[in-house]
């Protein structure tokens, strides 16, 4: 493994030194800063496959979409030959896979589940595909319309670190399953441990688009062949379940046998060395599909020998650029861009009765003590923006977003105890009005601009609280009148509501038509319901006879169902609020 290793790194400094002769003008430039956000899945022994795993890329039907989650990166790139970069990246993401999310009875009956955070500290080559240029508006005119575009393959080595868990039962604490032991390891003969930081190849595809010389947008598609089997926790045959018991504990048996019957009910432990609880001969992979943005900076510095080099030849060309630029201003002045066509990307995250907190729900912005980041989704928005004045805008905007939150997540015992959780999908349209507290006007004329601004206004969203009972379904909460609703003089809470949206944001124009930002947009709102969680506990017998078991057993989680308590804060409404990256394009309209 270390010659492998020490391999690869020999081999990206070889290109490096093979091709530092052939740089040229690109060499002003050769620095990329890079912030993305996207998605990964998880390709291992777990998932919805209709068959037993398979290896690396084949393994991609063991893919749920239900088990997407977010990911988020950071890097560097550094360009040292025309069609050549080297790119060091940092990366965040959450993996997961259970077999009750697959067809295939024998995964059905295994009856295992996981989840873990990935941290990825990466190296990579890039190859381009095509020739790069930075040239802006006139390389479109010049070289066509692929100009601005650069497509890249690349590879590269990876070391990471993983941590599995799983859950008991729906709602319970989430446990790290490498300690216990779950395949006999560590246990007389058998192999220790395994290690949670293991070397992964990063390998895939990438398109960029240069929306000038300096920024980038791009996407980046990429797989990550492990040297480990054990991500999922999942890899050989069965072990002594009363051993792994003696040796250490009753959860530990647990999560190392979870079969289940075709009747649904727990099977006997299997004999040890019983096959299939995984597959040894495949390891696990994963991949992340990553949207992100760059923004290229300048070598400085006496050691530059080759930018000092060109210097002169890049003076020239930035004193014919700006006299293009000059011209391009004078015949903007007949137009002003007033109307913003917008997309955004970024996670939305729940705020009330439910999650990570250690004390009861607070009011609004107080209540961001609830946020549990393993429990952050994704969302997106897109919208249009109408420039009123210099300093005031109106938009609208169509959002998506899904929240969750779970009273395992939380450290308070109080919280613990009352064992609720749930998830929602939130879609929401609102209109908001924009005051911009300074701003910069991009280029000579009012055409695109800068700046931070303050908004606020008006929404209506759709919610559906949705939680797990014991048979693994997902039900509708608002029907089951988890409080009482229906039976105590109240009526069932409304699924669609009022929000007010208010927040922070900031503009960059990166050039006359195009912009980036960052929107922080928090939401607050007229119920407490968000959650489904709000009063206190109803009588369990009435709920019962009216709604059913089902209803029963979400509306009282605790171990002792019965009797009276607080179920949640109704002083405080929920509230929930997204984090968006911003992408805008002007549309030029005549005075």
């Amino acid at each position: 493994m270390k010659k492998l290793i020490l391999s690869t790194f020999l081999l990206l400094l070889l290109a490096i030194s093979a091709n530092a002769q052939l740089m040229g003008e690109w060499r002003a430039y050769p620095y990329e800063i890079i912030v993305g956000a996207g998605t990964n899945v998880f390709l291992g022994d777990l998932g919805g496959g209709n068959d037993v795993g398979r290896e690396h890329i084949a393994s991609v039907k063991d893919i749920d979409f239900k088990t997407v989650r977010p990911t988020f990166q950071v890097g560097w790139r550094f360009r040292f030959a025309k069609n050549f970069a080297v790119k060091t990246a940092f990366a965040y993401a959450t993996v997961n896979g259970a077999d009750s999310l697959t067809s295939f009875a024998p995964r059905q009956y295994r009856n295992l589940s996981f989840k873990s955070n990935i941290l990825e500290l990466s190296t990579q080559l890039e190859v381009s595909l095509l020739t790069e240029a930075r040239g802006g508006r006139n390389a479109m005119r010049n070289l066509g319309p692929l100009a601005n575009v650069n497509l890249y393959a690349f590879g590269g080595v990876s070391g990471f670190y993983f941590n599995p868990k799983a859950q008991l039962s729906p709602g319970s604490p989430y446990i790290a399953l490498q300690p216990l032991g779950t395949e006999g390891q560590g246990i007389g003969d058998n192999p220790d441990l395994y290690k949670r930081i293991s070397v992964a190849f990063p390998l895939g595809f990438g398109m960029k688009y240069y929306l000038n010389s300096r920024m980038t947008f791009g996407l980046e598609v990429g797989a990550r062949y492990t040297m480990t089997d054990y991500i999922d926790d999942v890899s050989g045959s069965y072990f002594d379940n009363d051993l792994i018991r003696t040796t250490y504990g009753d959860a530990a048996a647990e999560f190392a046998d979870r079969r289940i019957s075709e009747t649904g009910t727990p099977a006997t432990p299997a004999p040890s060395g019983t096959p299939f609880r995984g597959n040894p001969d495949n390891t696990d992979s994963y991949a992340f599909a990553m949207l992100y943005y760059s923004y290229t900076y300048q070598a400085y510095g006496s050691n530059f020998k080759i930018f000092k080099t060109y210097r002169p030849y890049l003076q020239a060309q930035n004193r014919r650029t700006a006299a293009v630029r000059r011209n391009q201003d004078k015949e903007a002045v007949r137009k002003s861009n007033r109307l913003d066509i917008i997309a955004g990307l970024g996670t939305m995250h729940y705020m009330g009765d439910l999650g990570g907190g250690n004390g009861e729900g607070a009011n609004y912005l107080a209540s961001v003590k609830d946020m549990d980041l393993p429990l952050t989704k994704p969302a997106f928005q897109i919208g249009a923006r109408y420039r009123l004045h210099p300093r005031f805008s109106a938009k609208l905007a169509f959002s998506y977003g899904v929240i969750s939150g779970s009273d395992a997540e939380t450290e308070y015992m109080a919280r613990q105890a009352r064992n609720l959780s749930f998830k929602s999908n939130i879609v929401e349209v609102a209109a908001t009005m924009e005051c911009y507290l300074f701003y910069k006007s991009k280029g000579r004329t009012n055409m695109n601009y800068s700046g931070v601004y303050l908004f606020g206004g008006v929404g209506g969203y759709h919610f559906n609280p949705k939680a797990q009972a014991s048979d693994g379904g997902w039900y509708d909460l608002q029907p089951l009148g988890t409080e009482g609703q229906g039976l105590n003089g109240t009526d069932f809470y409304k699924l669609t509501q009022l929000s007010i949206p208010m927040g922070l944001g900031i503009r960059y124009a990166v050039d006359l038509n195009w912009s980036v930002g960052l929107e922080i947009n928090n939401r607050m709102l007229l119920t407490d319901y968000l959650d489904d969680v709000s009063g206190t506990y109803y009588n369990l017998a009435e709920i019962q006879t009216a709604y059913g078991d089902i209803a029963a057993e979400l509306s009282d989680r605790r171990a002792n169902p019965g009797g009276e308590g607080i179920r949640g804060n109704p002083e405080y409404n929920d509230s929930f609020f997204s984090v968006n990256v911003m992408l805008s394009y002007s549309i030029p309209m005549k005075f």
